[in-house]
């Protein structure tokens, strides 16, 4: 009885140890089981993780490869999201880059130099019509400062004074032989980064005009006020009644002299002022032999008085088509010089045709010397000897070469001191 119960008790001390030992091996697999799970769940974690941390980094750098997928998972929705982060920012980039390079085509096509400078100095952006005003154009990938590659210290000073202004300035520059009007602003885009953008219009022939303007109405007025302050001082003599009756005679001829002499600059001045304004002229059929013969009559007894002799040559049908009274006037200029500056002998007025109608007015003059020929035709340039000095206005040779000009002419000068001087005017002839 006492082994049997000795028997039970040791098989249930063995089977309790059994039990323990299970429960131990259970807890030991089961924790072993977890780590792997914990082990394998991180790498999985950590390689999305790779995966999103090189996608967001290629976004940054402007890298836009395939879209990222990493299959069904608890990251699906940031795999989604970071996905359309991609395609809106390529988008947005594929934009960008489309408007930089329109940008740049505009820039480029267009004549006037343009350029933009960094707050630092350095060039950054700039077109063709840029690069002659340059040092290194050719080096247009480095980044210089505007002082290393602008070649007119002018310009290089003017930025120089400027860009640290926040407003808009401006300044006319002439670079070798151009007048530019030089614009300088500050920029900021939407990057908040500032630059400033410099455009260069050239505006010589504007700034030549204005000149010419200028000098015009100085010479008007100068003139004007030489006979005017004759006539003044004349007058206020006159009024004194001090002078002899012979000698009040002798005054009032200077001052008539005077005042015919301004009244002829008024209309010439006039003349030119229409002749100038003229956007068309009229069509008619013009015998130049007939306006020839009008001119004759009209100069003859001025000729006659400084013993001249005034001849016309003409051909017969020389025709041509234009204003009658412009041609006349033009013609009457040229004549009327040649007979102020002919002291003896001729003044012949010859028409002929070849392949043009030509007019050629001649005389045995003063000459004129020929480094002044090509001045001639500027408004109150007198073409006088150094030796035999006239009066004119200064503005008849201007008109004829503006008339010649309406009438798609041309006109020329031949001249020797002392011998003489011959204009050529050639028009077209008149066509049915």
């Amino acid at each position: 009885m006492k082994t049997k119960l000795f028997a039970e008790i040791l098989l249930f001390g063995i089977s309790l140890v059994f039990l323990s030992l299970h429960w131990h091996i259970i807890s030991i697999c089961s924790f072993s089981i977890a780590v792997i799970l914990l082990l394998l769940n991180y790498y999985s974690v950590s390689s999305h993780l790779r995966i999103f941390y090189k996608a967001l980094r290629d976004i940054k750098e402007n890298k836009f490869s395939e879209k990222i997928s990493i299959g069904r998972s608890e990251f699906t929705n940031i795999e989604s999201i970071i996905n359309d982060i991609g395609e809106t920012t390529k988008l947005l980039f594929e934009n960008q880059n489309s408007w930089e390079k329109e940008v740049k085509m505009l820039i480029s096509s267009i004549d006037a130099p343009i350029f933009t400078i960094s707050t630092s100095g350095k060039m950054l952006l700039w077109n063709n019509a840029t690069n002659k005003l340059l040092r290194r154009a050719e080096n247009k990938d480095k980044n210089f400062y505007y002082y290393e590659l602008l070649k007119s210290q002018d310009l290089i000073d003017f930025i120089k004074e400027s860009i640290s202004l926040n407003g808009f300035v401006t300044k006319a520059i002439q670079i070798n032989n151009v007048i530019y009007e030089v614009n300088l602003f500050p920029w900021r885009g939407y990057s908040e980064r500032k630059i400033s953008i410099c455009i260069m219009k050239d505006i010589t022939g504007k700034e030549k005009t204005r000149r010419m303007e200028k000098n015009f109405i100085n010479s008007i007025s100068h003139e004007l006020k030489t006979p005017i302050s004759i006539i003044d001082g004349y007058a206020e003599t006159l009024e004194a009644n001090q002078l002899t009756v012979e000698e009040q005679k002798q005054f009032i001829k200077i001052i008539r002299r005077n005042s015919l002499r301004m009244k002829k600059l008024v209309e010439k001045f006039l003349k030119l002022n229409e002749i100038e304004n003229l956007k068309e002229i009229s069509n008619k059929k013009i015998n130049l032999a007939d306006i020839v013969k009008i001119v004759y009559k009209r100069n003859l007894l001025a000729a006659e008085r400084k013993k001249i002799s005034l001849i016309i040559d003409t051909e017969k049908d020389v025709v041509i088509r234009g204003e009658p009274f412009l041609i006349e006037e033009m013609i009457q200029n040229i004549v009327e010089n040649a007979i102020r500056y002919t002291n003896r002998g001729t003044v012949k007025i010859a028409i002929y045709k070849d392949t043009f109608a030509n007019i050629e007015i001649s005389d045995t003059g003063i000459g004129i010397e020929e480094d002044v020929l090509p001045f001639i035709f500027n408004k109150f340039y007198r073409a006088n000897s150094v030796k035999d000095k006239k009066e004119g206005t200064g503005l008849g040779l201007s008109i004829a070469k503006d008339i010649v000009k309406l009438h798609n002419g041309n006109i020329s000068v031949k001249s020797k001191i002392g011998k003489g001087t011959a204009f050529i005017v050639q028009l077209p002839l008149y066509e049915e």
